[in-house]
């Protein structure tokens, strides 16, 4: 049986890629690309829920400090930029306000965590 490809990047033949298509269905990672608001400053898509719940999961499961999930969420926002190919091909969704807005969704799901379920 064929599998269809799913391509996040323009050119479609990055790492990035590769790796998605082989552990996300196409449907899933279309369904998170989908956006929901692009302005000039904003970006928000499908992914954006997924970064709120990987900083509740972060604080519910690690008690770990603001401070390291802040650093350990910027390398993973810097290694996804560079993976989605930073010499010519970046990823398609990484723009400097996608990495900006991931970051404070990110850290949105720390604190509510927090807040709430300490």
């Amino acid at each position: 049986m064929p599998h269809s490809i799913v391509v996040v990047t323009p050119g479609g033949h990055t790492i990035l890629d590769r790796l998605l298509q082989s552990l996300i269905p196409e449907k899933i990672v279309l369904f998170l690309n989908n956006e929901i608001i692009n302005t000039t400053y904003i970006w928000i898509n499908n992914w954006s829920f997924i970064h709120i719940l990987s900083g509740m999961l972060w604080f519910k499961l690690y008690k770990g400090t603001w401070q390291k999930w802040f650093w350990i969420s910027l390398a993973f926002e810097v290694t996804e930029f560079i993976l989605g190919g930073y010499t010519g091909s970046p990823l398609y969704v990484e723009e400097l306000k996608d990495i900006v807005w991931d970051m404070v969704f990110n850290m949105a799901g720390f604190f509510i965590m927090k807040k709430y379920w300490s």
